[in-house]
């Protein structure tokens, strides 16, 4: 169903469809916004780097009477009131409330003396989000306490450990020395140890690691510990493991995860039968001898096992051959997405080196030519795209028309944003014809066109139109400029007409064209009704008024700017309208002050926004 503005579509209908449509646009905006230029085949936009409008703090503001609201009912008698106050003096805390310092006194009390014991949890946690450290001693005793001891044990040893506590540390050896202590004690304890490198704790470790009698879970993170604190002078005990059972040799490749000297034995490790083995070992070997894992890494890079083939990926990259870049192209068709992800952005960086180049141009060729069945190829042509076009690969442009049509919205996109990255002119006429038939059935879904292969709802091919739209403008190609200016009126909500908007701006930099800024103040006003303008092309609207040079709406503008102070699509974009009209500095958008009213008590009494406490860092 066409997104249309007024047309045969029945109200309820239209009202979902653009619901859905601005949610769709919002996603779009939120994940591609950065500001950032692509480097390694990420997609980029330039309409958000060109201007870039600058982000703003958002401070949260509190009630200056919250805090003495919460002091009377952490002195009540009702357990309850009593709970809800420690937990909203620690919430508060965590999101910058301040002049909280005092509080710790009355929790630490809280800690020590209240009858309750979720009252003693709450007042444990308070303080860990206070990051009071001088109840580090009251945190250390409440742990003894033997009707919340596991909890409060679970809850403070992390933090004492954070903290670096002495005095915990000998409460954390006997804990690890006690075979009656509760599992989950002994491991928090090592983990505990782990944290602060506490090498006396290593003949202990070593104890667990090789007693085959011990709980494996036990066994598996002391090993951890082991191969964290100690990373020398364990070679042994790895060995003594390393014949024994899947678990035993697991144990020995933490053993070793960090260890010097031990290249050997994890060579040996890298080819066990267990992936999650060989993937510890071929982690340290990547750090300290990757040459080491060229005769394993090949095996890999077939293997049933993701964080295999993406390790091995990294080991084949590393050695930097053209054999090497031949071997990964297959891998721009992984079926995991971070695998192909992690190839395709090393193909790029590899192509840089002029002695592999021409192995990068080869294989992305290949693999973009390549492909058997639609559930098999859009991924490698999806990756293949975006390395063309990241390392400029000019004869990838006729293939890449060809797949402009390609029946999956995400080959689309990577194609459309390939041929913007190449932006060759003798591909444009090619690139504008598609273009308007894609736009052509934006606006009426309903009626199937050379196009519309896998698509179904105009924002399918929302992407990559917004990218085609900013090729137009990028290049300056005069004969797409009835097509964009075809796209300006609200026909459909799509992040597309926001690019085709931002294009025509460059097309009629300083030279304002009267009907074509009358047409963007409308879309720059139309915030009010049933079916406002979307932001995103509102925003560019009022950045085009200003490239424009469009001085006869300079009021408008700055009546926006003046309204949108706390608004970086509209009152960031009208700032920087003003500013290149008028050659005046205005202030920046924000920072934006939101009071934080969501507490179990608030005051009743209204003050001013001035009065309002600010957030700390």
């Amino acid at each position: 169903m066409a997104i249309l503005m007024g047309s045969i579509a029945s109200p309820v209908d239209t009202a979902q469809a653009q619901q859905v449509a601005r949610g769709v646009v919002s996603s779009w905006s939120t994940e591609h916004r950065g500001g950032k230029p692509s480097i390694n085949g990420d997609l980029d936009w330039p309409m958000y780097e060109d201007p870039y409008l600058p982000t703003y703090a958002i401070i949260r503001t509190f009630h200056p009477g919250l805090k003495s609201l919460w002091q009377q009912a952490l002195e009540q008698q009702d357990v309850e009131t009593r709970l809800q106050a420690i937990q909203a003096f620690g919430r508060a805390a965590e999101r910058g409330m301040p002049g909280l310092s005092d509080l710790v006194d009355p929790l630490t009390k809280a800690l020590v003396a209240d009858p309750n014991r979720l009252v003693r949890m709450a007042a444990a946690e308070a303080l860990i989000r206070c990051d009071a450290r001088q109840s580090s001693a009251q945190l250390l005793a409440a742990q003894q306490k033997m009707d919340a001891q596991l909890a409060m044990i679970l809850l403070t040893d992390p933090v004492l450990a954070e903290w670096r506590v002495d005095a915990a540390l000998e409460q954390w050896m006997r804990r690890l020395a006690d075979p009656t202590a509760l599992l989950a004690s002994r491991i928090s304890a090592i983990h505990s140890l782990q944290m602060v490198d506490h090498e006396p704790a290593a003949p202990l470790l070593i104890s667990l690691v090789t007693d085959d009698q011990v709980h494996i879970p036990l066994r598996l993170v002391a090993a951890s510990a082991l191969g964290e604190i100690i990373t020398s002078g364990n070679v042994s005990v790895a060995q003594g493991l390393m014949v024994g059972s899947v678990v035993e040799r697991l144990l020995a490749v933490h053993v070793l995860a960090k260890h010097q000297g031990a290249e050997s034995l994890l060579q040996i490790l890298a080819r066990d039968q267990e992936p999650a083995v060989c993937a510890i070992a071929m982690r340290r070997l990547l750090v300290v001898a990757p040459q080491l894992l060229e005769s394993v890494a090949e095996k890999y890079l077939s293997s049933e096992d993701a964080t295999l083939r993406r390790l091995a990926a990294e080991a084949v990259l590393a050695q930097e051959t053209p054999r090497a870049i031949v071997l990964l192209g297959p891998m721009l068709n992984d079926r995991n997405p971070k695998v192909r992800t992690y190839v395709r952005r090393g193909l790029i960086d590899k192509g840089q080196i002029p002695a592999l180049r021409q192995a990068v141009h080869e294989v992305a060729m290949q693999q973009l030519s390549a492909g058997q069945s639609l559930d098999d190829e859009w991924r490698r042509f999806e990756q293949a795209a975006r390395v063309l076009g990241a390392i400029d690969h000019e004869p990838a442009a006729d293939r890449l028309i060809a797949l402009l049509g390609y029946p999956d919205r995400r080959v689309r996109l990577s194609v459309g944003w390939a041929l913007r990255k190449l932006a060759l002119k003798s591909s444009l006429e090619a690139i504008r014809q598609y273009a308007v038939q894609a736009f052509a059935w934006q606006q009426d879904p309903d009626t199937p066109t050379v196009v519309s292969a896998g698509m179904i709802q105009p924002w399918d091919l929302d992407g990559q139109m917004a990218q085609l739209n900013m090729l137009f403008g990028i290049t300056q190609y005069w004969p797409a400029e009835p097509l964009l200016r075809d796209q300006v009126p609200k026909l459909v909500l799509t992040i597309g007409r926001a690019a085709a908007v931002w294009s025509l701006g460059y097309f009629y930099e300083d030279q304002s064209d009267q009907t074509l800024a009358s047409a963007f103040l409308g879309r720059l006003q139309d915030y009010r009704g049933l079916y406002p303008e979307c932001t995103e092309v509102r925003r560019q609207a009022a950045i085009a008024l200003g490239r424009m040079g469009a001085k006869v709406h300079l009021g408008t503008l700055q009546e926006f700017y003046e309204n949108g102070r706390h608004d970086i699509d509209i009152g960031g974009a009208t700032r920087w309208s003003v500013m290149r009209l008028t050659g005046v500095t205005l202030a920046p958008i924000g920072p934006q002050y939101e009071p934080d009213r969501h507490w179990f008590l608030q005051p009743l009494d209204d003050v001013s926004e001035d009065e309002y406490l600010r957030q700390i860092n």
